[in-house]
């Protein structure tokens, strides 16, 4: 017997190549959805996908300011809507899928529940996924409250009878984001931990790297969120507060 429709998953896909360039002008004008890799990611996804399927373009990054709610200076997670279709053909080849679509003008932002993937598949049955199908694709506005008080938020951003626990997750969700900023250009934070190398010796094992042809000598790269090692050394023998917006290591 063949899916009801009811019961198909609708798609929330991205429309940014190379994480910069905006297609959703030219989807919209050409009533179509392109998944944007060469290499046949996402294919298998994009060959389920069914006339009659609900689909809407999406955009997804983080906020912490200018919020509906009181996020007590926490990073939350939000998806904006930027147009909402019905998918009209779909040719098979992996790549591509017919759209009928609405834009969403101004774009419809959604907390919380996200998903930062090029396609997301949400499928009905949980009051999660009803929620945000709801929110997409009827219109209906969003339950922020039920969602700031679901177990995984709650702690930051839920109705609090009591004094909150795990605060450090603020600190430490603060300093994720502001490392962000830094994933295509890690330079400057190898330069701040040679620089307070000298003054804290526990960050020496981070100087001391090995090369792909087996020889050691002083760091060159380093991932992102690596730093959160040396950013806590740092701050544990300093005993010095430190703020996520300097990125703790003072130098920077």
């Amino acid at each position: 017997m063949a899916e009801d429709l009811g019961t198909r998953p609708s798609w929330f896909v991205g429309a940014a190549y190379n994480r910069t360039e905006d297609q959703t002008p030219r989807f919209l004008a050409e009533g179509i959805w392109e998944n944007g890799y060469e290499d046949g990611k996402y294919g298998d996804l994009v060959r389920s996908m069914r006339p009659g399927d609900k689909i809407a373009i999406k955009s997804s990054y983080t906020r912490k300011r200018d919020l509906p709610f009181d996020n007590r200076g926490a990073t939350v997670s939000v998806m904006a809507i930027k147009a909402t279709g019905t998918i009209t053909a779909n040719p098979d080849d992996g790549k591509q899928v017919k759209v009928d679509w609405a834009p969403s003008v101004p774009p419809r932002e959604w907390y919380f529940y996200t998903n930062r993937s090029t396609i997301w598949r949400v499928a009905p049955g949980e009051w999660m996924e009803d929620g945000l199908l709801s929110f997409a694709f009827d219109g209906r506005p969003q339950d922020i409250d039920r969602f700031r008080n679901e177990q995984f938020w709650r702690e930051r951003f839920g109705d609090l009878n009591g004094e909150q626990r795990f605060r450090w997750t603020t600190f430490y969700s603060a300093v994720a984001t502001r490392l962000l900023d830094y994933r295509n250009d890690r330079r400057p934070l190898v330069d701040g931990i040679q620089s307070i190398s000298g003054d804290l010796p526990g960050l020496g094992i981070y100087l001391n790297d090995r090369y792909p042809s087996g020889e050691r000598g002083p760091l060159q790269d380093i991932c992102p969120f690596t730093t959160m090692g040396p950013c806590c050394i740092n701050q544990v023998l300093s005993g010095v507060p430190l703020s996520p917006d300097g990125l703790i290591l003072r130098p920077l």
